[in-house]
């Protein structure tokens, strides 16, 4: 098993402590995209984002992206990318590849990502934290 950077996966999340992001019930896989390199850092790890049910109220948070469904992704609903919620994960929580996401979506997420941990400089004073 070999995650890459853009591939959307079906991940085990849990166990989980806090607001941390699990399966819908515990133990259910949850897709995610992966995030990170193969080969960099820990080569058995993956930093990956969890995708979660779109809501109108992802529209304005600005770590939130939007991923429709496709035939190339996998999925099966309107999603949200939770850059919120960016996890590493072991190769053993990877549990089946669903398809992949586009550049245009993973530059949004790394926008997005940027957002999450402040790194972004043009945020607006009204925006909403």
């Amino acid at each position: 098993m070999n995650p890459k950077r853009g591939e959307v996966w079906s991940a085990i999340l849990d166990p989980v402590e806090g607001e941390e992001m699990g399966g819908h019930t515990p133990g259910e896989p949850r897709p995610v995209i992966v995030l990170s390199m193969p080969k960099r850092g820990r080569p058995t790890n993956r930093v990956c984002v969890p995708l979660t049910s779109y809501q109108d109220a992802h529209a304005l948070l600005r770590w939130c992206v939007l991923i429709s469904p496709d035939a190339s992704n996998g999925l099966k609903r309107l999603s949200t990318a939770e850059t919120s919620q960016i996890r590493a994960l072991t190769l053993t929580r990877f549990e089946r590849k669903w398809g992949s996401i586009g550049e245009a979506e993973m530059g949004a997420i790394f926008v997005a990502l940027g957002a999450a941990l402040g790194f972004d400089v043009a945020q607006p004073a009204n925006a909403p934290e």
